[in-house]
C-alpha cells in the first residue's frame, strides 16, 4: 500500500507554488543551472511520491527493469537513453506540468551526463533506480528526494572528470611545465635564455663587435 507524504518544503527551497507560476517558471526553467536543476528534482521527487498512482508506479519499476536489460556494450547511447526516460517519468508522477517540462530538461541533462561519463556510470545509475523504487514503494519522500539528488550529482561529477566532456583538456595538448614536474616532460628555454651567436645576424638592430687587436 502507498502511503501519502507532505510536499517537500526543506529550508532554503523554493515553495512548488511560486515555481509554477505561469509565466515566471519558463523563464527560470531556461536559465536553471546544474545546481538548481538537481534541487527542483528533489521536489519534483517529493511531490511525485505524494501523487502518484499505482499504474505510474508500475510505469516508472518497468522503465527500470527494461533499461537494466539493456547491454552496455557496444551500444551505450541506447542503455543511456533508457536511464533518461527514468528520470523523464518522475515528473508525470508530479502531474504538474511545470514540474513535467522540468524532468524532461533533466532527462536530456542525464542523457548528455551519461554518455560523457561512459559504461563506468552503467551500475551507478541502476543501482540508485533500483532505490528509488524501492523509496517509492514505500512511500519514503524524503529518502526519494535524496536518491535521486545523489544519483544526478555523482553524474555530473563523472562526467565533468570524463575527456568527451566539453572544456576537458585534451591529451593531445598537455599542461605547461611547471618547477619540479617529472622528469621527461619537454621543455622550451625561454628567448632570453638563448645564447647570442656571434656575428652581425645574432641581434638585429646591433652592430656586430670588431674582431680583436684592431
Amino acid at each position: 500500500m502507498i502511503t501519502r507524504a507532505p510536499p517537500y518544503q526543506a529550508r532554503g527551497q523554493i515553495p512548488v507554488k511560486s515555481l509554477m507560476r505561469a509565466r515566471a517558471f519558463p523563464r527560470r526553467l531556461a536559465s536553471v543551472t546544474d545546481e538548481e536543476l538537481i534541487e527542483l528534482m528533489a521536489v519534483t521527487v517529493q511531490l511525485g511520491c505524494a501523487r502518484m498512482t499505482a499504474a505510474q508506479l508500475v510505469a516508472f519499476s518497468d522503465c527500470v527493469a527494461r533499461a537494466e536489460a539493456l547491454p552496455a556494450r557496444p551500444w551505450w547511447d541506447r542503455k543511456a537513453v533508457a536511464h533518461a526516460e527514468a528520470i523523464g517519468l518522475l515528473g508525470e508522477m508530479t502531474g504538474e506540468p511545470a514540474l513535467i517540462r522540468l524532468a524532461g530538461l533533466a532527462a536530456g541533462w542525464t542523457y548528455d551526463r551519461a554518455l560523457a561519463a561512459g559504461r563506468a556510470a552503467d551500475q551507478i545509475i541502476l543501482g540508485s533506480h533500483r532505490r528509488l523504487v524501492d523509496h517509492l514503494q514505500a512511500g519514503d519522500a524524503d529518502a526519494a528526494a535524496r536518491e535521486i539528488s545523489k544519483q544526478l550529482r555523482v553524474l555530473g561529477f563523472m562526467a565533468r572528470l570524463s575527456p568527451a566532456w566539453p572544456g576537458a583538456r585534451s591529451p593531445a595538448c598537455p599542461s605547461p611545465a611547471r618547477p619540479g614536474a617529472a622528469p621527461g616532460r619537454r621543455r622550451t628555454r625561454p628567448a632570453a635564455a638563448i645564447p647570442a651567436t656571434a656575428g652581425p645576424a645574432a641581434r638585429p638592430g646591433r652592430r656586430p663587435r670588431p674582431p680583436a687587436g684592431r
